[in-house]
């Protein structure tokens, strides 16, 4: 009966040991785990991070490409402005020698 008792308390401690030692490892597993999945989740950030500030600099290029389209526009009709300014003058001119021509033929 007492080496039954020992045989028992013998069976009963290495099934304790076992359950703490599948009871270590699982939570070592789980900790990987964990781990594992928040360094992924760290990854996909800074991926979308990434992503994120690639969308910004292709906005500022087009809002800078925008600016530039503006400035060459406003640039054109200034010339086109000025140059229509110059015409009318050398027209002005051209009409007034014409008038001072009649004006010495007469």
């Amino acid at each position: 009966a007492i080496e039954d008792t020992v045989d028992t308390v013998d069976a009963t401690e290495e099934d304790a040991v076992d359950t703490v030692d599948t009871t270590e490892e699982d939570a070592v597993d789980t900790a990987d785990t964990v781990e594992e999945d928040a360094a992924d989740t760290v990854d996909a950030i800074e991926d979308t991070v990434d992503a994120i500030e690639d969308t910004v600099d292709a906005i500022e290029d087009t809002v800078d490409t925008v600016d530039a389209t503006e400035e060459d526009a406003v640039d054109t009709v200034d010339t086109t402005e000025e140059d229509a300014v110059d015409t009318a003058d050398t027209v002005e001119d051209a009409v007034g020698t014409v008038e001072d021509i009649d004006t010495i033929d007469s």
